[in-house]
């Protein structure tokens, strides 16, 4: 999946993905590619500074990071993986 990074006349800034801005069902999609293994890509135009792709690709590495494996979350960034399983209650770590 590849995420597009635009900048409108009033320096919003627009997410598309396939053409189309994101949106919530795109988070859905998301996962689903992440679930099967495939990574998150960028893009961006021209008028996102240095400092804001960075930020950028900072969070997408982040998200390329996390696992997901039926209903438990892993990071794999650290040698001792968190499980976080979703609960009535919440979140038990």
């Amino acid at each position: 999946m590849k995420l597009e990074f635009k900048k409108n006349e009033s320096e919003e800034v627009i997410v598309e993905t396939d053409g189309e801005v994101f949106v919530s069902q795109s988070y859905i999609k998301m996962i689903k590619n992440l679930h099967k293994g495939t990574k998150v890509k960028v893009a961006f135009d021209d008028k996102f500074t240095p400092e804001e792709k960075d930020s950028v690709n900072a969070m997408i590495k982040k998200i390329n990071n996390i696992e997901i494996e039926k209903g438990v979350v892993r990071k794999i960034a650290s040698k001792k993986p968190t499980e976080m399983v979703p609960t009535k209650k919440g979140i038990k770590k």
